[in-house]
């Protein structure tokens, strides 16, 4: 109903899935149920039509891997080149990680020239998904790893 001063007031909407596959904390496994990374529709990893590699928040809890650069050591096809004490590169198929994206939102991270893994504590992510390929389909840029 439209108040006095012409403001109309919405109903409350409640939003109860996400766009990003299934949640994996607390389930006690250590393969998602649907993943969202490859091609932005929730598909399970078999549907994904790119080689993905998904570390769990079970994986995480069980293994004790505490930072990005202890998911990246356990992820298939992934090396890492340590500079110093805090910075590294990643490098997936002979070609460096470029595209790091956090909730599908782009991130520009150069690893060799960063200030360290600022964002490397795994306490708050669900899951780490390591597409490995090319990635034109989603950014645009067409990054092999």
């Amino acid at each position: 109903a439209p108040a006095k001063d012409g403001a109309q007031t919405l109903q409350t909407v409640q939003v109860t899935a996400n766009q990003l596959g299934t949640v994996t904390e607390g389930s006690d496994s250590y393969t998602p149920g649907t993943i969202a990374t490859a091609t932005r529709l929730v598909l399970s990893p078999r549907q994904t039509p790119q080689s993905i590699s998904v570390i769990t928040r079970q994986e995480m809890n069980d293994f004790g891997l505490n930072g990005i650069d202890d998911v990246m050591k356990v992820t298939p096809g992934v090396s890492i080149v340590t500079y110093d004490s805090e910075r590294t590169e990643y490098y997936a198929r002979g070609f460096a990680v470029q595209n790091f994206q956090y909730d599908g939102i782009p991130m520009a991270r150069d690893s060799a020239y960063s200030a360290g893994n600022t964002l490397s504590d795994m306490a708050i992510y669900d899951r780490v998904e390591v597409l490995k390929g090319a990635t034109g389909l989603l950014t645009g840029m067409g990054d092999p790893g």
